[in-house]
């Protein structure tokens, strides 16, 4: 899978380009220690089933990042992406940290949005969400590549599967570089401050479908705070984690 390069007056930006569908879906995948684009030919077969309905683009976070990088200057960069490969209205997915980037573009460019989809994701950061990427930051800042894929994992699969994947783990993170820690040290902290809740709640028209979207993401916030840190529930939300490719232990 040939990994394509977008090239701004203010950024580049590294992007996938596959399937031959008449409909733009543009990927903004999650948090990640090592860029998305070291998986593109696990990424292109993931999404294969639909690359006759989509032409599918997974966006990379931009090559070079400031000292300081908000979720909101992502949606700037991607919007602008978005712009420059004169894509729009898109189906946009995004995922975790992409799902927050998302909603941002959402908001401030509808126009570049046909249908929101969002996973795994959350309109604001409760304290708990803070906490947790403080604690990556630091490892990432004390170079314990180990210690941050591990610490990665048990937060964000369920048990068994982190159980089975910890190998895997320690092993990925014997080739995670120190430009890569630095890196990621920026993105996890673009989280800080994070909040458009109360821009969906008031500043959205909501259809009846979008209403049903809205009350599932509500709901998953509040199994996050029955469950804590015990992940069940995910194994009960996601079941396909118990059948997740090998391939994408290294994304967050």
């Amino acid at each position: 899978m040939k990994i394509e390069t977008l090239i701004t007056d203010t950024f580049q930006m590294d992007y996938l380009c596959f399937g031959h569908g008449k409909t733009p879906l543009v990927i903004l995948p999650g948090l990640s220690v090592q860029s998305v684009m070291g998986f593109a030919d696990a990424i292109a077969n993931a999404y294969s089933p639909l690359t006759d309905d989509f032409t599918i683009y997974v966006f990379d976070r931009r090559r070079e990042l400031p000292e300081h990088y908000s979720i909101y200057d992502m949606a700037e960069d991607s919007a602008k992406a978005l712009r420059a490969l004169q894509l729009g209205p898109v189906c946009l997915f995004g995922a975790s940290q992409g799902g927050m980037i998302a909603m941002s573009i959402a908001l401030s460019y509808p126009e570049f949005v046909q249908r929101l989809i969002l996973g795994s994701t959350a309109a604001c950061i409760t304290q708990w969400s803070q906490d947790l990427f403080e604690s990556w930051i630091r490892l990432a800042k004390e170079g314990k590549a180990e210690e941050l894929y591990l610490s990665f994992g048990q937060s964000i699969y369920p048990q068994t599967i982190f159980e089975q994947s910890g190998g895997l783990l320690i092993e990925a993170a014997k080739t995670v570089t120190e430009e890569e820690l630095s890196r990621f040290v920026i993105l996890a902290g673009a989280i800080n401050g994070f909040d458009v809740a109360d821009k969906l709640e008031n500043d959205t028209e909501l259809n009846e479908q979008e209403e049903t979207m809205l009350q599932q993401m509500v709901m998953n916030e509040e199994a996050k705070q029955k469950y804590g840190d015990d992940k069940a529930y995910a194994a009960e939300i996601f079941p396909y984690f118990r059948e997740a490719p090998r391939e994408w232990v290294n994304v967050l």
